[in-house]
């Protein structure tokens, strides 16, 4: 008997690429994005049920926790060259993680990370961010995004 593992259709992480610039802070000049950060927390406790203070994200970014119907999930970001930005939220728990290679429970998991997304989206509308794209999965260029994750594909 085999078992298949995974899914024929799973739950990618939604990915964002934009350009900005943020005010730079003096107590946090590296890496870049401090700014960003403190105002993805603000937001996203505005719809999570719980938000961990942000952190250095392996010395080139910044991460944010947020807790959404007992699921963790963390929004990553980074500065990739000069202005551009990568932005990725992902599950962050065993158990989401798990569930994700297993093919189960991809439509809880999925509305968790649509509503981070869609926060997130509002937060990048306000600081004025250009040339934003998301794409589910594969890294998002503006060929192959779309400019806002309600247009996404999500499962």
């Amino acid at each position: 008997m085999r078992v298949r593992l995974v899914s024929k259709v799973s739950t990618a992480p939604p990915l964002a690429c934009f350009t900005a610039s943020f005010p730079t802070d003096p107590e946090h000049g590296h890496p870049p994005g401090v700014f960003l950060a403190h105002r993805l927390e603000t937001a996203l406790r505005l719809v999570a049920d719980s938000v961990e203070p942000s952190g250095n994200w392996r010395d080139c970014g910044w991460v944010v926790y947020a807790t959404l119907d007992q699921r963790c999930f963390e929004i990553s970001f980074a500065s990739v060259e000069n202005s551009s930005w990568f932005l990725s939220i992902a599950p962050s728990d065993f158990r989401s993680v798990m569930s994700l290679m297993l093919g189960r429970n991809k439509a809880a998991i999925g509305a968790g990370l649509r509503t981070l997304a869609h926060a997130v989206h509002e937060v990048l509308l306000q600081q004025q961010v250009s040339k934003l794209s998301w794409q589910l999965g594969g890294p998002p260029d503006e060929a192959a995004g779309v400019p806002s994750p309600d247009l996404l594909d999500w499962p």
